[in-house]
Parts: C-alpha cells; sequence; structure tokens
C-alpha cells in the first residue's frame, strides 16, 4: 500500500491567517500471478517468467503483473500454458473479498470439456429438511447399448430376507442374424419323402440411412424462415433425425453449435447421430445464420434417419421457405418470337415426356429436367418412360442412346422394354425412324451404399440421315 500526499493552501479566510490542509490517499496494490505446472509466473519481456514454484509471499507477489498487464497478455502467449492455469491476484486493500475475472474463451460445450470423463456434482445446502436432490441433465439421446457394449454384469443388492434370487428382463431389438456380417444363405434339410414348400419370412429393422439430395435449396432474395416439416417419434429412444447442411454442392457439411458452423465428418454415421441437428434446431435457424453459411443464397440439406422399432414412423414430410413478396410487378414492354420454317415444331431428335412434353428446345435450352427425386444410397429408382421424336424433314437410321455423368457410385441403366427391364449402357437400334415418329426407351438409377454426394446427368443420342 502506498500513500499519497497532497499539499493544498487555502485562501486567506481571515486577517494574518494563512491555514493549509494535508490531504492523504491511499494507493492498494492489486498484483497477479499466474499459476501453471506449479509454477507461478508473470509475464514480462514477451516471455513467461517464473517467480517462484512455492506459495508466494507478499514481496514476491509485488513482482507479479497489474490487472491491465494482465489484461494485455496476447493469446498465443495463453497458448504456450498446458493444463489447468489459476489467476493468482494480490491486494493489501482490507475491503475488497472477491474479485472477478472475465476469460475470453473459444465456444465450448460441457460435453466438449468432459467428453470420456466420469463426473460427480456436489449439492450443499443449509435446509435441514432436505433429504434428497434431483439433477436433471440433457444428453444427446443414447441407448443402453451404447454405454456397455456387447458384454457387461449385473450386480443386485437387498436387504429383504425373504428375497433368494433376482431376475432382469432386457427387451431389445435383437436376432442372433445380427452377428452375421455380409450376405448369407439359410440352407434347410428335411427327411420328408415329399418335401413341402418352405417359406422363411423375415422382420427386421433397417439400418440407419443417410438421404443425400440431388440439388441444393434456393434460399436467395428476402428469405424469412425455413420450415421443415419431419414426423419423429416422441421419446428419442425410438428413433431420431438428424440433419446436416452444406453451403458447397454436397462437398463438406456442417451443423451449427454455439452459433457458429462448424465442419462435421459425414464418414460415421454414429457421429451424425451424435452431432446432427435436430429438425427443431433447422426451423429456430434465423436468417442471419443461413445467410452467413451460404453469401451465394443456396444450400442443401442432408438427412440422418434411424428406426428402433416397427412401429416408428421417421420421415421428412416438406422442406420449404418463406419468402417476402415484392411489391413490384415485373412489366413485358415488348416480346418478339422469331422462328424460322424448321423451328417451328423444334428441329432435330428430341425426347418428350409421356405427355409429349418437350424437355430442350432445338438449340439445347432446357426446358424441365428428368427428375428422379431423393434417391437413397443403396436405392433403386423406377423405370421411367421417356419419348424420342424425329422432327427433321428426313428420316433417320442407326440410332444410339447412351448416359453421361460425372458422380461416384451412380448408375444410369438404359432398357428397350421395362417388362422385362434389360440393363445397357448404350442402346442401339438398326430401324429407320422416319419424320415424326416416336421411339421409347426406359431409364432407372441405380445408387452405390458408399453414393456420398448427388448430382445431374445426361443422356445422348446419335443417329445418321437416311
Amino acid at each position: 500500500m502506498t500513500i499519497k500526499y497532497t499539499d493544498n493552501i487555502i485562501p486567506n479566510m481571515t486577517k494574518n491567517t494563512t491555514p493549509s490542509v494535508k490531504m492523504y490517499e491511499y494507493n492498494f496494490e492489486y498484483r497477479t500471478l499466474i499459476r501453471n505446472n506449479n509454477k507461478f509466473m508473470r509475464y514480462y519481456d514477451s516471455n513467461w517468467e517464473t517467480i517462484t514454484t512455492s506459495l508466494p509471499t507478499e514481496e514476491e507477489y509485488l513482482r507479479g503483473n497489474t490487472l491491465e498487464e494482465v489484461s494485455s497478455i496476447p493469446e498465443s502467449a495463453w497458448r504456450q500454458l498446458s493444463g489447468d492455469v489459476e489467476i493468482c491476484l494480490y491486494t493489501d486493500d482490507p475491503n475488497k473479498t472477491e474479485v472477478q475475472f472475465n476469460v475470453e474463451t473459444e465456444p465450448f460445450t460441457l460435453a466438449d470439456e468432459f467428453e470420456k470423463q466420469t463426473i460427480k456434482i456436489i449439492e450443499y445446502t443449509d435446509n435441514p429438511e432436505q433429504d434428497e436432490s434431483i439433477i436433471t441433465i440433457e444428453t444427446e439421446p443414447f441407448t443402453f447399448y451404447d454405454e456397455v457394449g456387447d458384454s457387461f454384469d449385473t450386480v443386485y443388492y437387498t436387504d429383504d430376507p425373504a428375497k433368494t434370487n433376482a431376475e432382469l428382463e432386457i427387451t431389445a431389438n435383437y436376432s442372433p442374424l445380427d452377428e452375421i456380417d455380409g450376405d448369407f444363405e439359410l440352407v434347410t434339410w428335411t427327411n420328408e419323402i415329399v418335401s413341402n414348400r418352405k417359406e422363411l419370412r423375415l422382420t427386421a429393422l433397417p439400418n440407419p440411412k443417410m438421404v443425400f439430395p440431388l440439388r441444393d435449396l434456393d434460399i436467395s432474395g428476402d428469405l424469412k424462415k425455413i420450415i421443415l416439416s419431419f414426423n419423429v417419434p416422441e421419446s428419442p429412444m425410438q428413433g431420431s433425425v438428424k440433419l446436416i447442411v452444406s453451403n458447397d454442392q454436397g462437398k463438406n457439411w456442417k451443423v451449427i453449435r454455439n452459433g457458429n458452423w462448424k465442419t462435421i465428418d459425414i464418414t460415421d454415421l454414429s457421429n451424425i447421430k451424435r452431432e446432427g441437428m435436430s429438425p427443431t434446431e433447422i426451423n429456430s435457424l434465423t436468417v442471419e445464420q443461413l445467410y452467413e453459411l451460404s453469401p451465394n443464397g443456396t444450400i442443401r440439406l442432408a438427412y440422418y434417419l434411424e428406426q428402433n422399432s416397427f412401429e416408428d414412423v421417421v420421415q421428412i414430410n416438406s422442406l420449404s421457405t418463406i419468402n417476402t413478396a415484392t411489391i413490384e410487378t415485373p412489366v413485358v414492354h415488348s416480346l418478339s418470337i422469331i422462328y424460322d420454317e424448321l423451328d417451328k415444331k423444334y428441329s432435330g431428335l428430341m425426347f418428350m415426356d409421356t405427355n409429349q412434353q418437350y424437355y430442350t428446345t432445338s438449340v439445347g435450352e432446357i426446358l424441365k429436367y428428368l427428375d428422379m427425386g431423393t434417391m437413397i444410397a443403396g436405392q433403386t429408382s423406377l423405370d421411367i418412360k421417356i419419348l424420342l421424336t424425329n422432327t427433321y424433314p428426313f428420316n433417320v437410321e442407326n440410332i444410339q442412346l447412351w448416359a453421361e455423368h460425372d458422380v461416384d457410385g451412380l448408375e444410369i441403366q438404359l432398357s428397350k422394354t421395362n417388362n422385362p427391364f434389360i440393363s445397357e449402357k448404350r442402346l442401339v437400334y438398326d430401324q429407320r425412324l422416319n419424320f415424326d415418329e416416336i421411339l421409347e426407351f426406359y431409364v432407372r438409377l441405380t445408387v452405390d451404399r458408399t453414393a456420398q454426394n448427388g448430382g445431374s446427368f445426361d443422356i445422348r443420342v446419335s443417329a445418321d440421315p437416311n
């Protein structure tokens, strides 16, 4: 403690009197030492300097940093310390009973801090009538198997002298077939002379699946909100839906935690189940958070679906956006359409749907896509009929059809018929296709289990004039 002295002379109050007032001010010391790995240190000249390794004395504390100096220690210096860090404050102010420090850190949760550790919660109360405590902890959904694994011991204790044995009943979705990896065959032996037809009925729950969409969701414009309609069981132990978001067409996936977007590893489904966002979290995203994720105005949502019982209904009903309508109505000032004689009916070999609506124009402008919907990894789509018509003013022959794409895990199958569907990479027709005649063929997609991203594909056609 230091004493500041001020000597003030007061002007003449009475004749021949010049009184003076001596003022004293107490300046209390506030010094800090940083304790780390049993060392008491101060930050001096861009380095940590050890003051002592035992309990500091008053003289050693006075060599520590002032509060202003502690506030100016750079982040890079704090990162040099490992393990527990204590800020020890010394003061000779007799009226100071407590002190508070504000520490800025990277956002974290208790789950991140205590992961894979056993924690104890201790409660103190001076209420003599309280004999128990109730603590509610909100966690990510988990199952009994997640905690104990493949084997465990159950220890039962009772002070009931009439109890001679204990029974443990566990209800679980389990079958011995779960222990078999990969495909298997069931072989039946019988000594019946005339063997009747045997039937095997197998009821099983699907494995958790990731559903990756093929296209982005447009959130550009004056977006107000994203609305996700879903069906999820009331109990998280029954089934779950988790979502992840991409802003680069499915190359990287992210979730929001503590108000910040972080990248998530999608190679492990259990990681997506643990870290993914719930549908409620998606619906609560603000416009600012969405635009922070994707300034270009497009995002892509992938879904983790898990069903734990046969009664579960786990599904996404719809995904939509709410935008503010503009009050300005576009006005067409002029419209000019120029056709030459060949374009009146679209010229070329043209693809159409079953309603004979064109997919493209004669110059390749896309009018509509062949939308196969959302495909799940390991799934095969339905057969889609496509019509090929000749609008050239001449006949063609040697017609060939094939598909082109660069989507990993996607197989495009073509067939001239759908019953049966005979899959071919390239369809070759030796018939002649006259002007305005129609040729039909079928397309279906097969998505490999390892597929991660969606995409688009093209169907090409070539022919020779006849």
